[in-house]
């Protein structure tokens, strides 16, 4: 009892502070030697283990200093201990899982390393039963989309891992019963983050079928954009998973479940409605692009004024942003080059024309050659030629 609420006083004068974090982990760090060591010698009892994960995962917000702490003296094994004790107690699970999260949090050459250590203890397995063990909680969701998110950026290794464990098809269900916008922002994530970088061989299962049913995956994308349409985190890794998406499915089964329920204004509305946020306008230009390449039918949905004011806005607002003008301008070009009707091609062009500016930003872009990536010239100079 007295470990017990002892870590809970710390896990609750930790909570929000930075102040309080650093004095109780400061040298010689006598807060976080007292939580794994109550965790070693009370495996047993949930309570602890609650408790000492709720404080670790508190510690380790924010502070690098302090997750090297607890990486360097034993906190990963301390986890999985715990998570393998108390499985179907779901406040273990819960934070134990958090504190992996808030562990594994960062874009540090660091994480890279820190995902390495979780996979070599194998903790993608805890994560996965920990999601069967509580398909309904939100706490365990929430803590487990983030760590697969987390890991699946860094780690080809870790998007393997996954993928052969099932995870896409948990996501969507949870995505689908569990209405919480970090749930939906971080499962948007983890399925964005585990195609990254992979050929469509990676993603298919063994027997050459997709792990993912196309029609349900777009219908929860749909469903999350439309439900969150204020939220710039669901957003940004909802259209991020479009892009991605669509560039490891070769039959576009997935693309045309998008166009089929109507995908073209949610992503202008989402452009329109977060114009000045970085991520969401460089990965809803990503998803747009990948809808329309080479696909006249998808441009056809697209040509209208509003993404034409997209595309103008975004590169007035981020001209300097390498990804943003990438996406901006190779977009230009697909919907000008697409072999539409010459009525739709007309009027995209003329759009473009009217839209006071757009021409003069491309000329500037162009001018600046020695900053442009592969390809972006041709589309700037084809999409110059098309509007002079």
């Amino acid at each position: 009892d007295v470990q017990h609420w002892a870590l809970n006083a710390i896990a609750h004068l930790t909570t929000g502070s930075e102040s309080r974090k650093s004095a109780l982990l400061s040298e010689p760090c006598e807060a976080g030697t007292a939580i794994l060591q109550a965790m070693k010698l009370h495996i047993g009892d949930s309570g602890v283990q609650h408790a000492a994960l709720f404080a670790m995962g508190n510690l380790c917000s924010g502070s690098p200093q302090r997750k090297q702490f607890f990486l360097e003296n034993g906190a990963i094994a301390s986890i999985m201990s715990a998570l393998a004790a108390h499985s179907l107690h779901p406040g273990v699970q819960g934070q134990g899982i958090l504190a992996a999260s808030n562990i594994s949090a960062g874009d540090s050459e660091d994480m890279i390393k820190t995902a390495s250590l979780f996979l070599e203890a194998d903790f993608s397995g805890l994560l996965i039963s920990a999601f069967e063990n509580h398909p309904n909680d939100a706490e365990v969701y929430v803590g487990g989309l983030a760590v697969a998110a987390h890991m699946c950026k860094r780690s080809d290794k870790w998007r393997l891992q996954l993928l052969s464990k099932g995870l896409p098809t948990l996501v969507v269900k949870a995505l689908d019963s569990l209405n919480h916008s970090n749930i939906q922002l971080w499962g948007l994530a983890a399925l964005s983050n585990i195609t990254i970088d992979l050929d469509r061989s990676s993603v298919l299962q063994a027997d050459g079928t997709n792990p993912v049913d196309n029609k349900e995956l777009a219908r929860v994308v749909i469903s999350a954009l439309q439900r969150y349409p204020d939220h710039a985190g669901v957003i940004g890794q909802g259209c991020a998973l479009i892009g991605n998406f669509i560039a490891v499915d070769t039959e576009d089964e997935f693309k045309q479940r998008l166009l089929d329920s109507n995908i073209a204004p949610c992503l202008i509305k989402a452009l329109r409605n977060h114009g000045d946020q970085i991520e969401v306008v460089k990965y809803a230009l990503f998803a747009v692009g990948q809808l329309v390449n080479g696909d006249p039918i998808a441009c056809g949905a697209f040509t209208s004024d509003g993404i034409v004011f997209c595309i103008y806005h975004s590169l007035q607002q981020f001209e300097e942003h390498d990804m943003i003008r990438h996406f901006a301008c190779s977009l230009t070009y697909y919907l000008l080059a697409s072999q539409q009707e010459d009525d739709k091609r007309q009027g995209c062009i003329s759009r473009m024309k009217e839209s006071k500016g757009l021409d003069v930003i491309l000329q500037r872009v162009l001018a600046r050659q020695s900053d442009l990536g592969k390809g972006i010239g041709k589309w700037v100079s084809f999409a110059l030629e098309a509007l002079s």
